[in-house]
């Protein structure tokens, strides 16, 4: 059980580490650790950068990722640290909210 900000784990239960509330004593407060991450993220880009700058037969698909969907295939260069890692569920009550996220369900 762990928490992560794009690479790096802010919070992980058996390793008894907390960026996020400082409840272990982390030296680094979240927000000085979330910087650190971009920031060697962005350097890490830009080496990939340089590399393949000089590499002329590099591949451009090398942060790619290939999605199968029957025969469909697709792909996208969204970056690991910049996908999307969490999911929020509400629970929605109302019937008229009910009723209009069903009409928009059968849509899509």
């Amino acid at each position: 059980q762990y928490f992560k900000y794009k690479t790096d784990k802010v919070w992980d239960k058996n390793e008894k580490l907390d960026v996020v509330f400082g409840s272990t004593g982390h030296p680094v407060g979240i927000l000085q650790f979330m910087e650190e991450v971009d920031r060697k993220l962005l350097e890490k880009r830009f080496e990939a950068g340089s590399e393949d700058e000089d590499d002329s037969s590099s591949s451009d698909s090398e942060d790619e990722m290939e999605i199968s969907v029957g025969a469909v295939k697709c792909s996208t260069s969204i970056p690991d640290e910049d996908r999307s890692t969490h999911f929020l569920a509400v629970r929605v009550t109302d019937p008229e909210v009910i009723a209009n996220l069903l009409t928009v369900q059968k849509n899509i």
